[in-house]
């Protein structure tokens, strides 16, 4: 299975590695494993660097969000299931048969290939002893 449901950690948040359609990306990977860092997610950000992996999520929102982002719906099989960019304070659309969200900047997911049908395998490092994970949370 290329992608799973990961165990709520508590912890920092843990970095991913990214392939699609087989090539691994040069992008930053958080992934948001715990509810906190879920109900967090992008919030505060002026811009998005990289990308954001919600594992177990079905639907995002941008309510208070300060830059649209662009949104993939991702199955169990790793297969992208939907694209769409959602510009601040929406409400995006529930996927019954969703394993996880990678959201991103406007535009990110076009420009690293990443369309319905695309292949993703992301594979979640954890945090090195010691470390604050990424941006010392």
């Amino acid at each position: 299975m290329a992608i799973g449901r990961l165990p709520s950690t508590n912890g920092p948040l843990q970095r991913a590695s990214l392939v699609v359609d087989g090539n691994l990306l040069d992008v930053a990977v958080e992934v948001a494993s715990d509810r906190g860092s879920q109900r967090r997610g992008l919030l505060g950000r002026d811009q998005v660097v990289g990308a954001m992996w919600f594992p177990g999520v079905r639907s995002v929102h941008t309510v208070k969000m300060r830059c649209a982002i662009d949104v993939a719906h991702v199955d169990l099989a790793g297969r992208v299931a939907s694209v769409s960019t959602m510009q601040p304070n929406r409400v995006g659309a529930w996927r019954r048969s969703c394993a996880g969200v990678l959201e991103a900047a406007a535009g990110a997911l076009a420009d690293w290939g990443i369309t319905p049908g695309t292949t993703l395998t992301i594979t979640i490092h954890p945090p090195s002893p010691g470390s604050g994970g990424l941006n010392g949370r």
